[in-house]
């Protein structure tokens, strides 16, 4: 049988991990900063082709699934034979796109609450405890 999931204590799981984050990626801003600093001069600046070629790609990769999702929309549309069929296509993308949102937006919650529980400890810990010694 099933477990049921008890979203109360998954909500609070989650913002439990997500504070954690938080404070984690806080901390590995300054951590960051500081060995930044130290290593400043050992290392080079990225060439600015590289940085326009990573750019390039993640632009080129949202254009082309832009117009994937362009395409199968219209070619929807071609089945309707009037503004009523229309609408209704329309308000069942809609209705079908949410459900499958909220769907997937709790199952990936519940992965990444459990994902989050078992490995931001070590992380926390070590960048926390990293922030307070380069403090000093």
């Amino acid at each position: 049988m099933k477990k049921r999931v008890d979203h109360f204590d998954l909500a609070q799981r989650s913002a439990a991990t997500a504070r954690k984050a938080g404070e984690a990626m806080e901390s590995a801003g300054h951590v960051i900063a500081a060995r930044t600093e130290m290593a400043a001069l050992a290392y080079a600046n990225p060439s600015v082709a590289t940085g326009i070629e990573m750019n390039l790609m993640v632009s080129e990769k949202v254009v082309a699934l832009s117009e994937a999702g362009a395409t199968l929309y219209a070619l929807a549309l071609t089945t309707c034979r009037s503004p009523i069929e229309l609408f209704a296509l329309q308000g069942r993308l809609m209705s079908e796109f949410v459900t499958r949102g909220m769907a997937f937006g709790l199952g990936l919650n519940t992965l990444a609450t459990r994902t989050g529980e078992q490995v931001m400890d070590p992380i926390h810990k070590t960048v926390t405890a990293n922030h307070k010694r380069l403090k000093k």
